[in-house]
């Protein structure tokens, strides 16, 4: 009889999270079903309401549960190369740990400490989110709360808490629900409960989306430009790369001659490379091994590059213009107005910086000049583990011969405003829009100095994923981002998703995945205050100190009660 139980209660552990695993992945695209992502946490919130467990390693299941979901929703990770299916287990089995710990941490506040479901279960999961996102190098994708993106009245609390406010309120009304008993005060109370917060949520979302009392008129004409290319793992291909490159400038010189007055024109992530990337270049040139032998030789060849990258930008600001010429010409009215304008172009591209004693690499986003002049440059802060640079490489070189990278890059030193017309622009590259603090603190910086962005610029090679669902992930992140700030955000991406959102977190433009195009868009400036741009992740560390006081609590006061039997038994057996 005794076994019967447990025979039981261990596939409940594990059903009851796959169950929730299951639906949370179909709120996910490419199903995103959005209203599943409020009753997906409830059947692991009926394991946070058991008594007892009644077996062994329960949080065990958990974990093996949460581990085929994230197995599901992060698949387009494994797509382009075999080794990288090491790195799409190695972080589903590293996310997943996060469930087992939520279900325990919820599990104190309510068991022990009696704090009601609706609001431990909220406080807990935010926690995690949150460290989520901060640790190693932070995975904040695929978050609770974006599973609402495309509910624009919903998310606009995000510009209060971020991400984390929306997946605190979608956890909260989930406590509600599971928490419904047999008592008909008790259930009346806690769908009221639910209800107000969605409709306090609903109605400060309306609230927040009327237009600012005093209008700015400052806006910009863009054309985002979107290739077809997916990642491949091979010897270098120069005629491959000499083929990205030529696919965006046909696009860039078609968006030129359609579209009149361009002032900014957006290459994704790395397009502008081709076989010659950006060279920065010193008085003296010393080999990139520091030996002196052949340096004149190699300097010869590095400057002969250098010039042909200046050749290569002023010849595509030249086509550029040229297109905006026979668009002017073609134009019925406003011809005026495009005569005025001038083309500058912000490209993803390689940097090689020999500006000092060891060659340094960069994945930059690098802004023109209409003239194919460096405007401003911004090199990438947050770099990709085992995409970018590999850990402990730099020690130990060896380690890049037995990988596909050739090398790692190196971080640059942080945000850089971009001036395009009569806006300031901060850009951000790849999975940096991934990292919710990281653009917070890139803008609260530029506000401290004194410069303001009035709009966020992604570029973006999500090739890695060959159309799968993790360009919706993506592209999500970048939703959240520009309600966050209140700023318009363009999103350059190849193979997609290319997009314009607006402060609302409105997608006002999308073009669909692996489509050859460009997305034209006039993006105004957005004046609205912002509390998450000046207390960023404030709340959601609250939740985790309260999450962490009540499990160090509940630790302590088991210590002392072992403490206390323990001295029993001895006074006893004396």
């Amino acid at each position: 009889m005794s076994k019967t139980p447990s025979r039981r209660v261990v596939p409940r552990a594990f059903t009851l999270s796959l169950l929730s695993g299951i639906l949370l992945w179909a709120a996910f695209p490419p199903v995103g079903w959005s209203w599943l992502g409020w009753i997906a946490p409830v059947p692991w919130l009926w394991l946070v309401r058991d008594e007892a467990w009644r077996c062994r390693r329960p949080y065990v299941w958990v974990w093996a549960a949460a581990s085929i979901h994230w197995l599901a929703v992060l698949q387009g990770i494994r797509l382009p190369y075999w080794i990288l299916y090491f790195g799409w287990i190695a972080l589903s089995l590293y996310v997943a740990v996060y469930l087992p710990v939520f279900v325990a941490a919820t599990r104190v506040a309510v068991h022990r400490w009696r704090v009601p479901l609706p609001l431990a279960a909220p406080i807990a999961w935010v926690a995690c989110e949150f460290v989520r996102g901060h640790a190693i190098t932070g995975f904040s994708g695929a978050l609770l709360g974006h599973t609402q993106v495309r509910v624009t009245p919903l998310i606009q609390i995000a510009d209060l808490g971020g991400a984390y406010a929306v997946s605190f309120l979608i956890m909260l009304v989930a406590g509600c629900l599971a928490s419904l008993d047999r008592s008909r005060r008790g259930t009346r109370t806690r769908l009221a409960v639910a209800a107000l917060a969605v409709l306090a949520a609903l109605a400060y979302g309306a609230v927040r989306r009327l237009p600012p009392a005093e209008s700015d008129y400052r806006a910009i004409r863009v054309a985002l430009l979107q290739g077809t290319f997916n990642t491949v793992f091979e010897a270098p291909d120069p005629e491959r790369n000499r083929a990205v490159f030529e696919q965006y400038l046909r696009v860039a010189e078609r968006a030129a001659g359609e579209q009149l007055g361009i002032d900014l024109m957006v290459w994704p992530e790395s397009t502008f490379s081709e076989n010659n990337p950006n060279w920065l270049l010193g008085d003296t040139i010393v080999s990139p091994d520091g030996s002196t032998v052949d340096s004149g030789a190699f300097e010869s060849r590095v400057r002969e590059r250098e010039a042909s990258f200046r050749a290569k930008c002023a010849e595509v600001a030249r086509r550029v213009r040229a297109g905006q010429e026979a668009a002017r010409r073609a134009a019925s009215s406003g011809a005026a107005d495009g005569a005025t304008r001038a083309t500058r172009q912000l490209v993803g591209v390689e940097t090689i910086n020999l500006l000092g004693p060891h060659m340094r690499t960069h994945n930059s986003a690098l802004l023109l000049d209409p003239d194919g002049r460096s405007a401003a440059r911004y090199d990438k802060v947050h770099l990709v583990m085992f995409g970018e640079y590999i850990p402990f490489g730099d020690r130990f070189p060896w380690i890049y011969s037995i990988s596909p990278m050739a090398g790692g890059l190196t971080p640059g030193d942080g945000p850089v405003p971009m001036t395009v017309g009569s806006m300031r622009l901060v850009p951000s590259v790849c999975f940096e829009s991934f990292v919710p603090h990281l653009v917070r603190s890139q803008v609260a910086t530029l506000i401290r100095e004194g410069m303001p962005p009035d709009l966020l610029v992604n570029v973006t090679h999500d090739g890695w994923f060959w159309g799968s669902s993790m360009l919706d992930l993506h592209l999500a992140c970048s939703v959240f981002r520009a309600v966050e700030h209140r700023r318009p955000m363009l999103v350059a991406a190849n193979p997609g998703l290319t997009a314009s959102i607006d402060g609302d977190g409105r997608i006002r433009r999308e073009l669909p995945r692996l489509t050859e195009d460009y997305l034209f868009d006039v993006v105004g400036a957005d004046t609205r205050w912002s509390l998450y741009s000046r207390l960023g992740d404030l709340p959601a560390a609250v939740c985790l100190v309260v999450t962490v006081g009540w499990c160090a609590a509940h630790v302590q006061d088991r210590w002392r009660r072992s403490r206390g039997s323990q001295g029993a038994a001895s006074r006893s057996a004396g």
